[in-house]
């Protein structure tokens, strides 16, 4: 602690402008919550393991914990003049070695005297602990308090008396130049009226209060000076003031506000500390509550199902059974959900743990060609493992911990924008300062969560800058070579065919449509050269029709019902695939429940010593009954999932438009929140994100393929030199190339006009205005 006052400190600088969300010239990875996970578990059993050591062969020798003390003790007595504060600083350097458990400071009689002695740790001293230690050393003494007091943890014996008084003493005595006697008896009186009398007494409060009492009673002016400061020596007539004279009345002069809190660059960093930890001093904290009831929110209609599953199955149990039965199908239910969810959850860690191994290793591609002019087969591979593998994390772990990082973020920032600054109240100062330490806790927790994310996107942008820039040099000479000199009429034909084949609708079942308009959206550079006069183009349009009829006949004139009847035929083909691969997974959970139901009646006849069971368990078969039981359920799932859906792209749409919807009925009808929108398009992104993916690596791979076909055909060309540019490439063929690169193109782009990209937004967005109106209260108001 250097100065009691906060304004006093030459190092106070403004806060530093906040670091962006996205860097789109970065692939460093952030730690994923996965990780976490696993740090967890390996330092708990690091710990078994220690404990189990201890338990073996005993505590840790102290002979190098206190040789370790006597150098660095040695090491600080040569800058101390006085033997008083050379003993003051090797009891903080014990209390050192008690912090990080190398050295517990105890106390002992000897000679009828107690003293405090350094006696062994629990943990031996490591080369990689010397640094830290040492960097400990050099804290201040109230510094050294807050790290105990920040991990929860008891202070040593002897700290209060030997260490924090004469820390304020010495302050006092530094700072208002009063003699040691004088400030001795100052700060032992502050102490005891606050409540410090022995070490267990001291708290982060009662420090703020000793800190700022000593500072007030210094700071206070004598009785003499205030009454000469209130009552200047003039007439009574002018001590009040005159309407009709304003520039004769003195100026009325306010005491000194002696009760103003303060907290210096310790306090603050203890307050962050403690947040950056999880906890918190004066603002509840409930992230784990917080978290349970949006991810209940998020999956309600899982639960929904499940319930109504479980009771319709309790129900009709408990009829015919007289309820012994369906209580414990309940309690069986409740378990078996708690078991198959714990294995999921497990079985996911493991494949994202391994995801994340592969994508740190597969990181290093490069898509910028080397000195060939072409990106090497192991990049390709290695972006494409990369993408795959960054899509699972962010899938199952990023977008939820960005709509939980966002939540919390915009909740303590309208906590904290909604407070009353009160400098008078101790408990109002430190609910400030934790305000702004829970928002910063708060924005690096979403730029961590929102980091493989941007990875992923803003490498999806990057690829496809660089293959929008290669097909550009490429389309240019294939429109010149092949098709700008084509009968109008017989292009738009040609194109209109290539646009129906399965190769580029890449679907089971198709009605042939009208797909014309395909110059426009493919050519839209070279279809405004050189106007078409209106007699031609009304000529060439005729024509086209007349090719459409004689090549295409089966093509009906209503192409909105064809079209409708394709989406509904696709629609039908996956909730058909999605019902079989539910329905078998079903009789596998079945499988696996009756099995284990089995398992557990042979354990419980042979600890009850009844005659072995050897009739194995019935294998769950198709029945009528079960078929529709399951239909009755899978087609509500689906419906209440369309339902969902819809509502969601309702809301969606909102947000694009910039309108703010509402949500609720009647008298709870409100605005919908910036975290609700977030989780909207987190939901839409979720679900699309995987085909997202896949639409970029299949772009990916088949531009590479057109590419090096174009290439390949050029070089032919320009064998012959009496030939035609591409002139041995099937004008058929080249335009259901180019018609497919533009499909998949155009999916990724509107995915990144959708929910994909305005996720990658919109956290920027929402995160800048929060960002602005904090600007004040992070630069220190």
């Amino acid at each position: 602690m250097d100065r009691f006052r906060a304004d006093s400190h030459s190092d106070v600088r403004p806060a530093p402008a906040l670091p962006p969300l996205s860097n789109p010239n970065s692939r460093k990875l952030e730690v994923s919550e996965y990780q976490t996970w696993k740090g967890h578990i390996v330092s708990a059993m690091a710990s078994l393991s220690r404990g189990i050591k201890r338990l073996l062969f005993g505590k840790p020798s102290a002979d190098r914990a206190l040789s370790l003390y006597d150098s660095f003790c040695k090491e600080a007595s040569g800058r101390i003049p006085d033997e008083f504060h050379r003993n003051i600083r090797d009891y903080e350097i014990a209390c050192v070695m008690h912090l990080h458990d190398i050295g517990k400071v105890q106390c002992k009689t000897i000679n009828n005297q107690k003293h405090e002695v350094l006696a062994g740790g629990s943990r031996s001293v490591r080369k990689n602990m010397l640094e830290t230690i040492r960097a400990d050393i050099d804290l201040s003494t109230t510094e050294l308090a807050y790290r105990f007091l920040s991990q929860d943890r008891s202070l040593p014996t002897g700290f209060l008396q030997r260490a924090l008084i004469p820390h304020f003493v010495d302050t006092v005595i530094r700072h208002y130049r009063v003699n040691r006697e004088a400030a001795e008896d100052v700060v032992a009186e502050i102490a005891d009226s606050q409540g410090l009398r022995k070490d267990r007494d001291i708290t982060f409060e009662r420090i703020l209060e000793v800190k700022n009492r000593i500072r007030w009673h210094f700071s206070e002016p004598s009785t003499s000076d205030r009454t000469q400061m209130d009552f200047p020596d003039k007439p009574d007539g002018l001590m009040t003031f005159d309407r009709t004279s304003p520039a004769t009345t003195p100026p009325g002069l306010e005491p000194p506000q002696q009760s103003r809190y303060e907290l210096d660059r310790e306090d603050k960093k203890y307050i962050r500390t403690v947040v950056d930890n999880g906890k918190g001093i004066k603002i509840p904290r409930h992230d784990l509550l917080n978290r349970l009831k949006r991810k209940a929110l998020r999956n309600k209609k899982e639960a929904l199902m499940a319930g109504l599953g479980t009771l319709f199955s309790t129900f009709f149990l408990g009829v015919g059974s007289g309820g012994m039965a369906a209580v414990l199908n309940l309690i069986y239910y409740i378990g078996y959900y708690a078991l198959w969810s714990g294995i999921t959850h497990a079985v996911r860690m493991v494949r994202a743990l391994k995801a994340i191994q592969r994508m740190q290793v597969s990181g290093d591609f490069r898509l910028d060609g080397s000195e060939f002019d072409f990106i090497s087969e192991l990049d390709e591979k290695k972006f494409r493992v990369f993408m795959r593998s960054l899509r699972y994390i962010c899938s199952h772990e990023t977008l939820g911990r960005i709509y939980n990082a966002y939540a919390e973020l915009e909740k303590d920032a309208q906590a904290r924008l909604a407070m009353n600054p009160d400098v008078h109240s101790l408990d109002d100062v430190i609910k400030l300062e934790e305000g702004k330490a829970r928002y910063l806790h708060r924005r690096e927790n979403i730029r961590k969560a929102f980091r493989l994310y941007d990875v992923l996107y803003t490498t999806v942008t990057a690829d496809l800058g660089r293959m929008d820039k290669e097909w550009e040099n490429s389309v240019s000479d294939l429109w010149d070579g092949k098709f700008a000199r084509m009968n109008p009429a017989r292009r738009e034909a040609l194109f209109n065919r290539a646009a129906n084949d399965p190769r580029v609708t890449e679907r089971a079942f198709h009605l042939v449509t009208n797909k014309s308009g395909w110059l426009k959206s493919i050519f839209p550079q070279f279809s405004k050269k050189g106007g078409i006069p209106v007699a031609e183009r009304q000529q060439a349009l005729e024509e086209y029709q007349q090719i459409i009829d004689q090549e295409m006949p089966e093509l009906a004139s209503n192409d909105s019902d064809r079209e409708m009847l394709n989406r509904h035929t696709e629609t039908a083909t996956h909730v058909a695939k999605d019902g079989v691969g539910l329905y078998m997974l079903k009789l596998l959970r079945d499988t696996v429940n009756s099995t284990l139901t089995h398992g557990l009646k042979l354990g419980w006849s042979s600890i009850q010593g009844a005659p072995r069971m050897e009739v194995m368990p019935l294998m769950p078969k198709p029945s009528f009954q079960g078929l529709a039981t399951f239909g009755f359920f899978f087609t509500v799932d689906f419906l209440l999932e369309q339902v969902n859906t819809r509502i969601n792209k309702h809301r969606f749409e909102a947000i694009q438009k910039g309108k703010k919807a509402t949500t609720g009925f009647g008298l709870w009808r409100r605005f919908r929140t910036g975290r609700e929108e977030v989780n909207t398009t987190r939901r839409l992104a979720k679900d699309n994100l995987p085909d997202f993916i896949e639409k970029v690596l299949k772009l990916h791979k088949y531009h590479k393929e057109l590419v090096d076909e174009m290439k390949l055909q050029k070089e032919l060309s320009d064998k012959n030199p009496y030939g035609r540019p591409y002139e041995y490439m099937d004008d058929y063929e080249a335009a259901i190339m180019i018609l497919k690169r533009k499909k998949y193109e155009f999916w990724i782009r509107e995915m990144m006009a959708g929910a994909v990209g305005e996720l990658h937004r919109s956290i920027q967005t929402k995160t800048q205005y929060l960002d602005s109106r904090m600007a004040d209260i992070i630069a220190g108001e």
